[in-house]
């Protein structure tokens, strides 16, 4: 058993809000409510953090951040699961459509609304969301100097496996456009591909996130289709 793991299973065992204590008294069934099944849920990338859930049968399920080293864990009702993002930030979604990016160093929560998915960067340091409206819209926030850029029109958007790059189409003019965005640098989205009268339609990363392949379709014959491959596009 690794050291991380021991720390969380640790933190586990001493939770002490987990199941009530009732020594030796029989266990009421009004009290029956107040017993909950515990998972872990996220593990920080160098396991500073976790994360484990509490679900009730009264529904009013908690989820739970706490530094793997102990102290006291930051409790988030009615929530079921999140993100880390590194050793700083955590995110979660709070309602239907709304989302909680938590500063896990000041406590700070910002609130988002209208999410429908969210991710963060590799190393933490960008933070992605898309707008769940009809007017499509991917937000890009630099957690580094906490600027966020907003790209509309937004189609789709997919990052590789290991959230080192995004690429994402926009519809613009008679066609779609295809950039891409590379985390570990400070540069501006890329466009790599000026689509013209076509519409593409699903992007895919390979395993080493260092090309595309696509698929799209002609604006003017939909049931034409058409599919390539963009080899080392970063």
């Amino acid at each position: 058993m690794n050291a991380m793991l021991l720390r969380i299973l640790i933190i586990v065992i001493s939770i002490s809000t987990v199941l009530p204590i009732h020594g030796q008294q029989p266990v009421a069934e009004s009290d029956y409510g107040q017993w909950g099944k515990l998972s872990i849920g996220a593990i920080s990338h160098e396991g500073k953090w976790v994360s484990y859930l509490m679900r009730y049968p009264s529904g009013n399920d908690t989820l739970y951040v706490q530094n793997a080293k102990g102290g006291k864990a930051t409790a988030f009702p009615k929530c079921h699961s999140g993100q880390f993002g590194g050793e700083r930030w955590f995110a979660y979604k709070k309602a239907k459509d709304s989302l909680i990016l938590y500063d896990l160093m000041s406590g700070k929560p910002t609130v988002y609304t209208s999410v429908s998915d969210y991710l963060f960067s590799e190393n933490g340091s960008h933070f992605l969301f898309s707008s769940s409206g009809q007017d499509k819209k991917l937000t890009i926030v630099n957690l580094r100097d906490h600027t966020e850029q907003a790209v509309e029109n937004i189609l789709l958007w997919k990052s590789d496996k290991r959230h080192k790059n995004v690429a994402f189409i926009k519809a613009e003019g008679h066609g779609t456009k295809l950039y891409t965005l590379a985390f570990n640098s400070s540069s501006e989205p890329k466009m790599v591909i000026n689509a013209d009268n076509l519409n593409i339609t699903a992007i895919a990363w390979q395993d080493n996130g260092m090309s595309l392949a696509l698929a799209a379709a002609s604006m003017a014959d939909p049931d034409k289709s058409n599919r390539g491959n963009i080899s080392s596009i970063l």
